[in-house]
C-alpha cells in the first residue's frame, strides 16, 4: 500500500501533510511571467512603507516594478503579468545579492519606532546595523538613506539591480 506524500509540477510541487490531510502547494513560477534578460528594460522603485504586525510600526519599503519593449505586445504581457506578481507579493524589504543582504527594518526603542539598516556580507559575517536617521527618494529614482553614524548612501536605484533574483535577471544592470 502506498500513500501519497507528493506531487512534481515543472514549475512546483503539491505535498501532503499526513496529520492534517492539508494540501500545500508550492508554485516556483508561472511559466506566463517568466522574464528574459532581454524582455527587461528598466526596473522601477518606489520608495513606500509596511506596518509591522508584531510592532505596528511603520517601516521603510519599496514596491518594484519593471518595464519592458512597450512596442511588443508578448514581451508587454509578460511584464504586465510579472508586474502582477511583483505587486502581490511586495512592498519589499530584503534584497539579496551574491555578496551582500540588506534588510530595511524597525524596532520599537522605549515606545518609539526606530527605522533600521542591515547590511550582512556574505563573505565575511561582518554585520553592519544602523537607525535611519532619513530615508528619501528624489524625483530621479535615487534612493538616499542616511543613517545615525553619519553615514550616506546614495545610489540610483538602478546600482541596486544586483540585489534582485529575477530568474535570469540575476546580478544584471540596466
Amino acid at each position: 500500500m502506498y500513500s501519497l506524500e507528493s506531487v512534481q509540477f515543472k514549475n512546483g510541487f503539491m505535498i501532503v501533510n499526513p496529520d492534517t490531510n492539508e494540501l500545500i502547494f508550492w508554485l516556483k513560477h508561472h511559466e506566463a511571467g517568466i522574464l528574459e534578460q532581454n524582455d527587461v528594460t528598466d526596473l522601477d522603485a518606489e520608495l513606500t512603507t509596511v506596518t509591522n504586525p508584531l510592532t505596528d510600526c511603520e517601516e521603510p519599503a519599496l514596491n518594484l516594478k519593471v518595464e519592458g519593449n512597450p512596442d511588443s505586445p508578448l514581451i508587454q504581457n509578460k511584464i504586465d503579468q510579472f508586474n502582477t506578481s511583483l505587486e502581490k507579493m511586495g512592498p519589499f524589504q530584503v534584497f539579496d545579492t551574491t555578496t551582500k543582504t540588506f534588510i530595511f527594518y524597525s524596532e520599537l526603542k522605549d515606545g518609539e519606532c526606530v527605522d533600521r539598516i542591515k547590511i550582512i556580507d556574505k563573505e565575511t559575517g561582518k554585520v553592519y546595523d544602523e537607525a535611519i536617521t532619513s530615508i528619501t527618494q528624489t524625483p530621479d529614482g535615487n534612493i538616499i538613506v542616511k543613517t545615525a553614524d553619519g553615514q550616506t548612501m546614495n545610489s540610483s536605484f538602478q546600482l541596486m539591480m544586483e540585489c534582485l533574483s529575477l530568474n535570469t535577471m540575476e546580478n544584471q544592470r540596466f
